[in-house]
């Protein structure tokens, strides 16, 4: 009996404190001096959403100046990279940010603070150096420096997110809670892709091609991964044709290395065959340009340092047929250069390394001995024999001047190496022997 008269006690003790959403009072503590008040559901909501700190103040006015650092850094791109990804991405981060701009000001004003605060350096934002030198740079260098500024911005934002959370009743507000919020995730994500962005950034116009209505399509390696941030050197000779032609050709074009050897073969035509009711025609239906306007097709490409070769050059290529397309140039493609080369210095380096070279000298002199042979050609057999043993003595001269700069072990005789079976020993051959060493004064000059 004694535990249920507890029982009914404690029921009453609890259903005298249980009250109704109508029973709640909502009290306005009044200011200093003054009465508090009651006040209704609604008037609370609105005293809740204008509530904010002088954090939040100071956050929003920076923030803005902050913002408008990037749209005008952003103003940039259009006359200065011809990068899809760059203007695509300054594209989003114009509209973006001056939406957040006209946010921030309309949030200030409507609460009667100033849309502009004290005018200091926020975290991340570039100085007038960077800006400057961002200003004054074109192409593949502008998109580093526009990327690694803007990632830096980026994550200055989102740092200053961190601190306004750090003050005690910041971003009170339930609206500019969102918006910080909003912020640092959309930041986070352009940050990550700009990252991407980050690790291929040589692209760029690589080939124009002209149909035979006279179109022309820019073909660009937007999605190329960058391997080599260093100069690099391209080794052509005559029989170097269209595709080794284009990649030479965009090459220099970019001034992105040096080409070295001999002239290219001008192929530079695309052929289709058409079916006949006799058979079949082959027709020509484009043709490959440069960047630069410049047709591949009959001109080549000229190399910028030339190795001496055996090879009567002027015998070979598109330009000796009688019957091949003798195309004009075209409008040149948007592309930005590359600091150029110092060519004339590499040029005095070697022709000296050739001079020395014993490999080289050797050449020299068979083709002055083949060079008597065009215009004389004896027709006695003693001599013709002489002239067979003389031509297999200079191959095995070639030959193992070659694998000497290979540290191989030379033949013996011209028979040894007819009879060589090979085991895949790695050969230098000199071209790319003397290519290395030209390499190698480039990337120690630091160009």
């Amino acid at each position: 009996m004694k535990n249920h008269l507890i029982t009914v006690s404690v029921l009453s003790l609890l259903s005298g404190l249980i009250l109704t959403q109508e029973d709640v009072q909502i009290i306005k503590p009044g200011a200093p001096g003054q009465s508090s008040e009651i006040i209704g559901e609604e008037q609370a909501i609105q005293i809740a959403d204008s509530s904010y700190v002088k954090a939040d103040v100071d956050f929003l006015q920076g923030m803005i100046m902050h913002h408008e650092q990037a749209v005008l850094m952003s103003s940039y791109v259009q006359s200065r990279t011809n990068s899809k990804n760059i203007n695509d991405l300054a594209g989003r981060i114009d509209a973006s940010q001056k939406d957040e701009i006209d946010f921030m000001q309309s949030w200030l004003s409507d609460r009667d603070e100033k849309t502009m605060g004290m005018m200091k350096m926020m975290k991340g934002m570039a100085t007038d150096y960077q800006l400057e030198q961002l200003r004054g740079s074109v192409g593949v260098e502008f998109d580093r420096q526009f990327l690694q500024l803007m990632i830096n911005h980026h994550d200055g934002a989102v740092e200053m997110v961190k601190d306004l959370r750090d003050y005690r009743g910041s971003a009170y507000d339930p609206v500019l809670n969102q918006f910080v919020s909003d912020l640092v995730n959309d930041q986070g994500v352009e940050i990550e892709r700009m990252n991407l962005l980050l690790t291929g950034l040589d692209y760029g116009p690589t080939v124009q091609v002209k149909g035979a209505q006279d179109d022309v399509d820019v073909y660009t390696a937007w999605r190329s991964i960058k391997t080599w941030n260093k100069p690099m050197i391209v080794l052509v000779n005559k029989f170097s044709a269209s595709a080794s032609e284009i990649f030479a050709g965009a090459i220099q074009d970019y001034n992105r290395g040096l080409i070295i050897g001999q002239s290219t073969f001008g192929k530079g035509s695309v052929q289709g065959f058409k079916k006949t009711n006799l058979g079949q025609i082959k027709l020509t239906e484009s043709l490959y340009y440069r960047v630069t306007g410049k047709p591949t097709q009959i001109f080549g490409v000229q190399p910028n340092l030339e190795i001496p070769t055996l090879l009567d050059v002027e015998e070979f290529g598109e330009s000796e047929y009688s019957a091949a397309i003798k195309p004009t140039t075209i409008s040149e493609a948007t592309f930005f250069k590359k600091t150029a080369i110092n060519e004339s210095k590499y040029k005095k380096i070697l022709d000296q390394n050739i001079a020395e070279s014993s490999y080289f000298q050797s050449l020299s002199n068979i083709k002055k001995s083949r060079g008597a042979q065009k215009t004389k050609l004896s027709l006695n057999l003693e001599d013709r024999k002489q002239i067979y043993k003389n031509n297999r003595a200079n191959s095995l001269e070639l030959v193992n001047q070659r694998r000497i700069l290979s540290n191989l072990e030379p033949f013996a005789s011209y028979e040894d190496f007819e009879n060589f079976i090979d085991n895949e020993d790695f050969e230098i051959d000199a071209e790319i022997d003397q290519s290395a060493k030209i390499l190698y004064e480039i990337i120690e000059a630091k160009i």
